[in-house]
């Protein structure tokens, strides 16, 4: 989710990674998604990235804002997945 109360339309373009390592390089290999809207993300705007099936101990968010130095300012953030890798999420298994 992106903030609501400041910094709308500063979050141009921005890459999720899920690894078994830290990702810390906007232009690392093996991103599942990427955001890229040259107006910004609007003030509040929630983006869900579904039904990715992928296995991995990280998350990463990197963002690539060009010439500007603006941070990620992300307001929520939420990850689900199941815990065993011998029986990953069923339909109808509550994630973790």
């Amino acid at each position: 989710t992106n903030r609501s109360d400041c910094c709308g339309n500063i979050i141009k373009k921005f890459r999720v990674f899920v690894s078994n390592a830290p990702v810390t390089d906007f232009n690392a290999i093996g991103n599942v998604f990427e955001y890229n809207n040259s107006s910004g993300m609007p003030v509040g705007y929630v983006q869900d990235i579904t039904n990715l099936n992928l296995n991995g101990r990280y998350v990463s968010i990197c963002v690539d804002n060009g010439a500007t130095a603006f941070p990620l300012t992300l307001s929520e953030v939420k990850v689900y997945g199941c815990v065993s890798s011998s029986n990953p999420c069923l339909n109808n298994q509550n994630p973790s």
